[in-house]
């Protein structure tokens, strides 16, 4: 078990095939021209289709597959180091924290949640297409893929985004669904209206102490939140049950505490479990078997 565990889940039982199909979408994400437009494949991973530059302010960010889709699922991460850690050194404990050993791992996951500010990024699979929208200062900002820390060239594949010049004037407007991630009774919570009416346009705030992702996974129709708990207890447990979920996960990559990040999916109207699968600090397993998860509707 690795600290960002969605692979692990999304292959149990029916899902090692459906987390390569792409999300249903009524609509299409960004309906703005982005700031920084980035296509990500299982090959060159993450390629920047124009400048590797943006102005500070609101930067909003498209990521997209191929025509022909990734294999796997991909973890756009955007980070930018804290004062005094190289690129270098944060690599390093990416590694550990993939480690089989449980201390390495537990040093590892703490650089990773403490050497780096994450803003957080786009989770995808198959073909899909989806933004991101964060405040940026100037200076030296980093993308990289989570899913390719075991590459063997996985330096030379992140790439950096400088971030400099006269700052935007413009302001953002967040028209997203609310969903904040807290703290309650030592574990990750999600706090949102049980209907999301925007179409998967979301609006995420971390005011949890850790790092956190917040992906929306479709579930089988008729799911309901006794199933979903039962379901993450038994993974818990080291059982492999047949997956609640139907297709692979959208959302955002990991962004730190305090931190927002307003996310545009475009998913079709349907039930789906808001999760985060990113491990939590102290018990070292998924949140979502801690309880970071929750079950809502998509669409009117």
């Amino acid at each position: 078990m690795h600290f960002l565990s969605r692979r692990h889940l999304l292959g149990t039982g029916t899902l090692a095939a459906a987390a390569l199909l792409s999300p249903p979408s009524t609509s299409t994400p960004g309906r703005e021209e982005p700031d920084v437009d980035l296509i990500v494949d299982d090959v060159s991973g993450i390629a920047f289709q124009g400048p590797a530059e943006a102005r500070p302010g609101y930067v909003t960010f498209r990521a997209s597959t191929p025509p022909s889709g990734v294999r796997r699922l991909r973890d756009v991460t955007l980070l930018r180091m804290r004062e005094g850690t190289t690129i270098e050194r944060y690599v390093e404990h990416i590694r550990m924290a993939f480690d089989s050993d449980p201390a390495t791992r537990k040093a590892g996951l703490t650089g990773v949640f403490t050497l780096a500010h994450a803003y957080g990024g786009a989770v995808i699979s198959g073909t899909s297409r989806m933004t991101f929208t964060t405040r940026l200062r100037p200076g030296v900002h980093y993308l990289l893929d989570f899913e390719d820390a075991a590459h063997p060239e996985f330096l030379s594949r992140i790439r950096t985004l400088t971030v400099a010049g006269r700052p935007r004037r413009r302001e953002h407007d967040r028209e997203g669904d609310t969903v904040v991630i807290y703290e309650r009774d030592g574990a990750g919570r999600f706090l949102s209206r049980p209907r999301l009416r925007k179409g998967g346009r979301i609006v995420v705030v971390n005011r949890a102490p850790q790092p956190q992702e917040m992906v929306l996974v479709p579930v089988r129709p008729g799911t309901t939140a006794q199933d979903l708990a039962a379901y993450y207890e038994a993974l818990k447990r080291g059982e492999r049950p047949e997956s609640l979920y139907i297709r692979g996960p959208m959302g955002t990559a990991p962004l730190s505490p305090g931190e927002t990040v307003e996310i545009d999916l475009g998913v079709s109207p349907g039930e789906y479990a808001l999760a985060s699968f990113l491990s939590d600090a102290d018990t070292m397993r998924p949140s979502a078997w801690e309880g970071t998860w929750k079950l809502v509707r998509v669409g009117r």
